[in-house]
């Protein structure tokens, strides 16, 4: 494999879909949590 030309954008999507889908959790939950993690910087 030449890792010289490989980056994030050639990674399969629906491979870490996949790994992510059994997750309790995919993001931040409620309106709040999202305005809280937009705040935090």
């Amino acid at each position: 494999m030449d890792n010289e030309n490989t980056s994030i954008h050639n990674f399969d999507v629906h491979l870490i879909c996949e790994y992510f889908s059994s997750a309790e959790r995919q993001g931040p939950g409620s309106p709040e949590a999202t305005v809280k993690a937009l705040l935090i910087t």
